[in-house]
């Protein structure tokens, strides 16, 4: 599987499972996505040792593992999800988004997909219905490489 196609992977499957998470709870803690040289991917999620851990703390946490399967060579692409404000600059049609820290040799975004999850209704919260969400269109920012420095392109 080329890079491209990896990225597009972990890109989907990271939004697809915030997706879900905002259906059954309004909300999600950070989780990860790899992709390694075969194809192969792999859904990470991480335990603090709580039921509910500091978002900020866990996403440290999930990056510092990242760093470590990269610097191992165990995958060629990352991505790291969480739940954010989207900064005003960006001027955003909602304020939340799900933000995927998309990452591989030569390539370094933010991919956000702004939400908002409408209010539930009494009989929606009595029968366990999901949220329904909203979704804007969704937009990338070019970051500094995190994980894939420009010297390591040679693990490409």
């Amino acid at each position: 599987m080329d890079q491209a196609s990896s990225l597009t992977a972990i890109l989907e499957d990271a939004w697809e499972f915030a997706k879900v998470m905002l259906g059954k709870a309004g909300e999600f803690y950070p989780f990860a996505e790899t992709a390694d040289g075969s194809g192969g991917r792999a859904m990470l999620g991480g335990f603090l040792g709580e039921e509910h851990p500091d978002p900020r703390s866990l996403y440290v946490f999930l990056k510092d593992s990242l760093a470590r399967q990269v610097a191992e060579g165990k995958v060629c692409a990352v991505a790291l999800a969480a739940n954010v404000d989207v900064p005003k600059e960006y001027d955003s049609k909602y304020p939340d988004a799900i933000r995927v820290h998309i990452e591989a040799p030569g390539y370094a975004r933010y991919v956000y997909l702004p939400y908002r999850v409408e209010p539930q209704t009494a009989a929606g919260r009595l029968f366990h219905r999901p949220n329904k969400t909203a979704y804007a269109e969704p937009f990338s920012v070019d970051i500094p490489p995190v994980f894939f420095p420009p010297g390591d392109l040679a693990k490409d």
